[in-house]
């Protein structure tokens, strides 16, 4: 019974520290980044606003990256957003080193372009 204990509690450990590690980040505001600002726009589950950060109003405004800690080569979802949110949404996004990636290739040859106001992947 104490090896079963042990082995319960190691795994009750192990789950609060990888829960710890990918919890969200908190809420920032929904305006985009002001002078001195350092929260990206969050939906109210936490997660990054995805429509929020990839307003723009010309393409050249819209740039490719990452949605989370992991390459593209292990589990990044490739993602376009607004140039001026990139910075933040690096660190904040991707800075997790700790992450676990999966090992599946979700590179593309797909570049940013403007729909309707909101930078997206196309071919």
């Amino acid at each position: 019974m104490k090896t079963y204990t042990k082995i319960l509690g190691f795994t009750a450990a192990l789950a609060v520290l990888f829960l710890t590690a990918c919890s969200p980040l908190p809420n920032g505001s929904d305006d985009g980044p002001d002078e001195g600002e350092d929260e990206l726009p969050r939906t109210p589950s936490g997660e990054v606003d995805i429509d929020a950060v990839s307003e723009a109003d010309d393409v050249s405004e819209c740039v490719k990256t990452t949605l989370g800690p992991c390459p593209c080569n292990a589990g990044g979802q490739p993602v376009a957003i607004n140039e001026r949110y990139l910075e933040l949404f690096e660190e904040q996004n991707n800075g997790r080193e700790n992450a676990a990636c999966p090992q599946v290739v979700l590179c593309t040859d797909q570049e940013p372009s403007l729909v309707n106001g909101s930078c997206t992947l196309s071919t």
